[in-house]
C-alpha cells in the first residue's frame, strides 16, 4: 500500500512529466486536498491498529482513538 504522499508524487510525475505540460493550479490543489484527506485516514487507521494491538489481552480500557489523536497532533487551527 502506498502512502498518500507516495501516491501524490507518482500522480504528479505521471501527469506532468514534461516541461511543456500545463499545470492547472485548481487541479493541483484538488489533488493535494484529496491526498491530505487520505493521509489523515491512514494516520487514524494506523493509530487505531497500533493502540488496539498494544492493549490486546491486557484488559486496558481504550480511551484514545485515532481521530482524537489526529486532532490533538495535527490540529489545523494552530
Amino acid at each position: 500500500m502506498k502512502t498518500a504522499m507516495q501516491e501524490l508524487l507518482k500522480h504528479f510525475i505521471d501527469a506532468w512529466s514534461s516541461p511543456s505540460d500545463y499545470w492547472e493550479p485548481s487541479k493541483v490543489i484538488d489533488k493535494i486536498e484529496l491526498m491530505i484527506e487520505k493521509e489523515k485516514d491512514q494516520i487514524i487507521d494506523a493509530f487505531d491498529y497500533g493502540y488496539h494491538c498494544a492493549s490486546n489481552g491486557t484488559g486496558a480500557e481504550i480511551t484514545l482513538t485515532g481521530d482524537i489523536f489526529y486532532k490533538e497532533i495535527y490540529n489545523q487551527n494552530k
